[in-house]
């Protein structure tokens, strides 16, 4: 509350203070005040454009189901940052919730090229390679989620190995 208080005063004195925009933003974000978070990134990225932010956006319009809108944000913070895996990941989620296997794929793919430690992206990747019919390329997935994916992940990792059971069998 206090931390929102000071950005704010912040933006009354300089309303296009560029870090005063993103960081209250994502206070706004962790207060779970879409609109105002919403509001603040927007005009981070008309003052200057910033994959984070990009990607920050999208994550809002992911969540209210505006996926036309989430994918060009994170189009953006893919062209503004290559390397930006989680861009490339959110929108490669999306991709495969409509259905869109090899575009989702490509997406994951470049995710894990960002960032080769990105578990989720291996496992994703994985899940569409198996609608797709390219088990071996599951299978290798599979094993590279399970080598990288964190111990707090338990849970996926235990679904992993279900998955690449079901798969070599």
């Amino acid at each position: 509350e206090a931390a929102l208080q000071s950005f704010n005063r912040a933006l009354e004195i300089q309303p296009d203070h560029y870090e005063s925009l993103v960081y209250g933003g994502l206070l706004y974000q962790q207060a779970e005040d879409l609109d105002a978070a919403e509001k603040l990134w927007l005009t981070a990225s008309e003052i200057k454009p910033n994959a984070e932010v990009e990607s920050n956006l999208g994550v809002i319009y992911m969540q209210r189901e505006r996926f036309a809108d989430a994918l060009q944000r994170f189009e953006k913070a893919a062209v503004i940052s290559p390397k930006f895996a989680r861009a490339h990941y959110n929108r490669g989620v999306i991709l495969q919730k409509q259905d869109k296997l090899a575009e989702a794929a490509e997406s994951y793919g470049a995710a894990i090229d960002a960032d080769p430690t990105a578990a989720p992206s291996y496992l994703n990747l994985a899940i569409v390679q198996t609608k797709q019919g390219d088990r071996p390329a599951a299978i290798a997935n599979l094993e590279q989620f399970l080598v990288v994916a964190p111990p707090e992940m338990e849970q996926a990792r235990a679904a992993a190995r279900k998955r690449l059971e079901a798969l070599r069998n």
